[in-house]
């Protein structure tokens, strides 16, 4: 792959720059997409006759799909961040840092359709499982990006060493906070979801300031 060993700079790499314009151009699209089609499945309540006034009632009906919707793109909303910050470091890249931004892709188009599922059926085992599956497999790729940045040695040398093991971290605690719920859904799926909110929880922790973060730019 032309350019693969070039440097970013700061970037007098056509190449180079020309591939990641075009990564993140793809992944960007990849999110924004990904995003949108949650709103699908939140349906518009069908009124019967004799059923004027119940409308309040019917769209509470749906109190799952809601909550479904806002966590799915409130972790989109995560990962888009995480893969955002990885690039603003990356200055190389190869073939297998772009292989695993396509298997996050691959998990991250996908999200729309567990969001729905369990939006409708979050009270069972299957439903919670699928959902904590995919969502943890696409974070899980966003982590392998970072890993994969550090040790090929693809990120700036201006990211401190430091910095990029702490948000290393904080791209590995919220897959693993998925993957850990689902055994927990064999037993309780609700207790499985309520979880959840321990990525919220963790990434306060992560984040409070310990150090100066320098930045790549």
């Amino acid at each position: 792959m032309a350019g693969a060993d070039e440097e970013r700079p700061d970037v007098d790499s056509h190449d180079q720059v020309y591939g990641l314009d075009r990564l993140l151009a793809l992944s960007d699209g990849v999110f924004a997409f990904a995003m949108t089609l949650l709103v699908v499945q939140l349906l518009v309540p069908q009124l019967g006759p004799g059923q004027v006034g119940q409308l309040g009632t019917k769209l509470l009906d749906q109190v799952r799909s809601y909550i479904s919707y806002l966590i799915s793109f409130a972790v989109i909303s995560i990962y888009w961040y995480s893969h955002h910050r990885l690039f603003r470091y990356v200055r190389r890249w190869d073939v297998w840092l772009i292989a695993l931004n396509l298997g996050a892709l691959l998990f991250i188009a996908v999200m729309p359709f567990p969001t729905a599922i369990v939006g409708r059926y979050g009270d069972q085992t299957v439903s919670v499982v699928i959902y904590a599956a995919i969502l943890g497999s696409a974070g899980l790729f966003i982590w392998l990006m970072w890993w994969y940045g550090i040790r090929r040695q693809l990120l700036t040398r201006r990211l401190e060493q430091h910095a990029a093991r702490q948000f290393r971290w904080r791209a590995f605690l919220t897959p693993v906070v998925f993957y850990l719920s689902i055994p927990v859904a064999f037993c309780q799926p609700r207790i499985a979801q309520t979880s959840w909110g321990l990525i919220w929880l963790g990434i306060y922790v992560l984040s409070r300031p310990r150090r100066r973060v320098s930045n790549a730019r």
